[in-house]
């Protein structure tokens, strides 16, 4: 509010280090904006029940816009969550895979759903890529690890596998 003040005042004086004063006011306003989407990256997932359903659909929103791939979420009826450590894991999990669809798998759409079944709560992320390799050797890259450690320390199953026709499926389960 001071830097934009002090442009007003020495833009009214035309004074020509107006121009510098308002290039620090975009400079700092801009600072402020990527300090606070670097916040919400950090905690995507909001403390409720709901969280992890209201993140996801956004998520698929970002990713569409961002990557220019077609991304869906799908979830039935309400899955509530009350943890937010396997809400937050389980955002986390759909990220990688969605990251792993695009980068890797050259995928164009991807869709993700989250149900409560018989089974627990599962998270599954489809994509149309070329499919994980059949060569992958069974550690799997780096993101394969971070997915299978976030599964593990939620006490949830995660699977990775081949799709009939095309792509990749990514399904972790957690126990209700």
């Amino acid at each position: 509010m001071m830097g934009s003040l002090l442009h007003r005042r020495l833009a009214a004086r035309n004074d020509p280090e107006a121009e510098q004063a308002k290039q620090i006011c975009d400079l700092l306003n801009t600072g402020v904006h990527e300090a606070r989407n670097l916040s919400h990256g950090l905690h995507p997932v909001k403390a409720e029940g709901d969280g992890l359903m209201k993140a996801l659909r956004q998520y698929a929103k970002t990713a569409t816009n961002l990557f220019h791939i077609r991304c869906s979420f799908r979830c039935g009826k309400s899955v509530v969550i009350e943890s937010q450590v396997v809400a937050t894991n389980l955002f986390r999990i759909a990220q990688e895979a969605l990251n792993n669809a695009r980068r890797h798998g050259e995928a164009s759409r991807v869709l993700i759903t989250l149900k409560r079944g018989p089974e627990g709560i599962t998270l599954a992320i489809r994509d149309n890529g070329i499919g994980i390799p059949l060569d992958l050797p069974r550690s799997g890259g780096m993101g394969m690890q971070i997915m299978n450690h976030r599964a593990t320390a939620i006490g949830a199953t995660l699977e990775v596998h081949r799709a009939r026709r095309c792509g990749t499926v990514v399904r972790c389960t957690v126990p209700c």
